[in-house]
């Protein structure tokens, strides 16, 4: 291969440009669909879990720069942020870009946890006890990286503190590893599947179907959430599928409100699995359900007070496709 001339005058041009292709390319996390237990800043400002893996890379904790993801306090639950990889690896390193803020000390005490769906526990990488350094720039120096324990396999990677009461803040996630297989048992998202809904009996548009399906987690107005009044009830009808979880995206405005609670019927047996998620947050949250892999075909949603839903993910596997 002939070499341009003008790296025999700049040769580190061509070991930079290696470098720069190869960090690109071993960020498995950069630019993947993310989630979190909570999200700061409410409607207006939020501060979204896809800033921590986007390349818009930065270190201050502003709303206007979009730099960080960051969670709100939540006074019974530990704040988490997920990453859905799309395929199972064997990860082998995870390097986090702190904030360059007097609150970065908060980046503590936490699991980075593989898994098979958001917030999953299937083994963990690494338990870190000290704060994760300062950063001063996004220079490669600045991250703190960490070597994950032997057989920190899944296709969901999740960042969980160890206390409750605490915001998770991340400016950058770059997540390095093998991979293991192409064809995991649990797809991020089985939302084609679900084929209609009805709230309190009548069948939604097509638009508003699409609001639930649309990959579009974060609004700053309402046009792109259902509205769901006290005591209504949302039916998500869908193709046969065995649900292993279920997460929907909520938002509640600046008052905490009751858990909304979910109940799927069982295909075979007809008996209902009956599920309450927190409600005791304020502005938007992502929570999701365990259901361990219920056939069924009947979802029903159940709000006791009005609040806005603006997607539903269904982390299931097709009883028609899965293999033995």
């Amino acid at each position: 291969m002939m070499i341009p001339h003008f790296l025999y005058i700049f040769p580190n041009l061509l070991l930079c440009i290696h470098q720069a292709t190869q960090a690109n390319l071993l960020n498995l996390a950069r630019g993947k669909l993310s989630f979190q237990s909570s999200t700061y800043g409410g409607v207006t400002a939020p501060m979204e879990p896809g800033f921590a893996i986007d390349s818009n890379v930065g270190v201050l904790l502003t709303n206007e720069n979009n730099n960080c993801s960051r969670t709100s306090k939540h006074s019974s639950e530990k704040s988490w942020w997920s990453v859905d990889l799309e395929q199972i690896y064997s990860i082998t390193e995870v390097c986090l870009l702190n904030v360059n803020d007097n609150i970065y000390d908060r980046l503590q005490q936490f699991h980075i946890l593989l898994g098979k769906f958001p917030n999953n526990e299937n083994s963990i990488c690494k338990f870190v006890t000290d704060p994760v350094k300062r950063p001063t720039s996004t220079d490669s120096s600045q991250y703190s990286c960490y070597s994950c324990n032997p057989d920190s396999i899944g296709s969901f990677l999740t960042i969980r503190l160890i206390a409750v009461d605490i915001e998770l803040i991340l400016c950058d996630v770059n997540v390095r590893g093998k991979l293991i297989n192409d064809k995991r048992e649990t797809p991020h998202s089985f939302k084609h599947y679900i084929t209609q809904a009805t709230l309190n009996d009548v069948s939604l548009s097509t638009n508003q179907l699409d609001l639930l399906k649309d990959d579009v987690y974060y609004i700053n107005d309402n046009d792109g959430q259902i509205s769901l009044a006290s005591n209504d009830v949302l039916v998500l009808t869908t193709k046969l599928v065995h649900i292993n979880s279920l997460c929907l995206r909520v938002f509640h405005g600046t008052n905490s409100k009751p858990g909304i609670l979910i109940k799927i019927t069982n295909f075979l047996t007809g008996t209902i699995t009956s599920k309450e998620i927190p409600g005791d947050f304020k502005h938007s949250h992502t929570v999701c359900v365990q259901f361990g892999f219920l056939l069924t075909k009947n979802i029903k949603i159940e709000s006791p007070d009005s609040r806005g839903l603006a997607e539903v993910d269904l982390i299931a596997v097709s009883s028609l496709t899965q293999k033995s």
